[in-house]
């Protein structure tokens, strides 16, 4: 009985160690588990590290336990270890050594990916830059090339301008492209630059057209007669309307002399109205109106053109001038540029003899 109890002791002396090397194991082996499952879901590297630590805590727990019971199993004699139980060290040990090279794999990876990104929201950001001056010289170009004041040599500089910037965006936007991996990213790209090149393209068209006549106004002033006297004359400046209703029918008169016979286009013809021409009041007057050149004048003739705004205009102008007393130069030249601004305008529109009707003369 007492022999009995004494193997029953030496068993439990050694299977106890045993089983605590076992249920480091088994730790270890989901703490690997939880490592392998944080990589494939594509974790951050702090929770990676974090995790490959907790394996390698583990991992050092295994050992004293199976430490442990080898000495029990063992005592003394450390020279004769099992051949299972080295062959069991060496597969826990290479299940640790693969973790780690997984996680250094693993973050060397992250570590590109981040640089890549970075790299490429760089690219992106530049590209924006590049892609916006584009815009800008786009835009100085159409606008050169319907500015009437504009020579033929500032619309060739400002064209040059934008086919160097366009260089630069092509530059920048190739080297965008050979940095994306997603085929969508790449066309919508490839749509951009496509959209932008045909704008360069038509204003380029629209510059040489401009260009082109301005040599042929260089040539027939070339070959028209001379009497050896050069003139030099200004170019025409353009007529400007800010509302005042006095000066409407001026407007509309010197506008369709000068810059209806002009302009080629009805886009022309829209820009120079709305940008070159009016201004303040009459400017915010049609600012919501984008091509419809007939509804821009159209709003114009019923706020500023209505023949009974013109008088009533005009009788207000006559009231608001004090009498005149005899002897007072400066008020009755005041009173007779007023009759005459009023006459010029009203004639315009046909309205001059409402210039002498009984409220007019009343009122004088």
């Amino acid at each position: 009985m007492l022999n009995g109890d004494r193997n029953s002791n030496e068993g439990g002396h050694v299977d106890r160690p045993k089983q605590g090397r076992t249920t480091a194991k088994r730790i270890f082996t989901l703490s690997i588990k939880s490592l392998e499952n944080a990589m494939s879901t594509a974790q951050s590297k702090s929770m990676i590290n974090t995790l490959f630590d907790n394996v390698s805590q583990y991992w050092s727990k295994l050992q004293d336990e199976h430490a442990k019971y080898l000495n029990r199993l063992l005592g003394d004699d450390d020279e004769n270890i099992p051949d299972e139980e080295v062959k069991w060290l060496l597969e826990c040990s290479t299940k640790y050594a693969n973790a780690g090279t997984a996680k250094d794999k693993y973050i060397n990876q992250s570590d590109n990916a981040a640089k890549i990104i970075k790299e490429v929201n760089i690219k992106r950001r530049g590209l924006k830059f590049e892609i916006s001056s584009l815009a800008s010289c786009i835009d100085n170009l159409n606008q050169v090339s319907v500015d009437l004041s504009a020579s033929a040599q500032v619309i060739q500089e400002t064209h040059q301008r934008m086919k160097c910037q366009l260089e630069r965006y092509l530059t920048s936007q190739r080297e965008l492209v050979m940095e994306l991996d997603d085929d969508e990213d790449v066309e919508k790209e490839l749509a951009v630059c496509g959209r932008m090149e045909k704008l360069c393209l038509q204003a380029s068209v629209s510059a040489a057209q401009r260009t082109e006549e301005e040599d042929k106004t260089k040539i027939e002033n070339q070959k028209s007669p001379s009497s050896g006297l050069e003139i030099k004359l200004n170019r025409i400046t353009l007529p400007t309307f800010e509302g005042d209703i006095r000066e409407y029918a001026r407007f509309k008169s010197d506008y369709m002399k000068i810059v209806k016979p002009a302009v080629r286009s009805n886009d022309d013809a829209v820009y120079i109205l709305k940008n070159k021409c009016l201004k303040k009041d009459a400017k915010e007057h049609v600012q919501n109106i984008d091509d419809d050149l007939e509804e821009i004048w159209r709003r114009l003739e019923d706020r500023f053109g209505r023949p009974e705004l013109a008088a009533r205009a005009f009788l207000s102008d006559l009231k608001q001038i004090t009498p005149v007393s005899e002897g007072d130069t400066t008020k009755f030249i005041k009173l007779a540029d007023t009759v005459e601004r009023w006459f010029k305008a009203l004639q315009r529109i046909n309205m001059q003899e409402d210039i002498a009707n009984a409220t007019v003369v009343s009122t004088i």
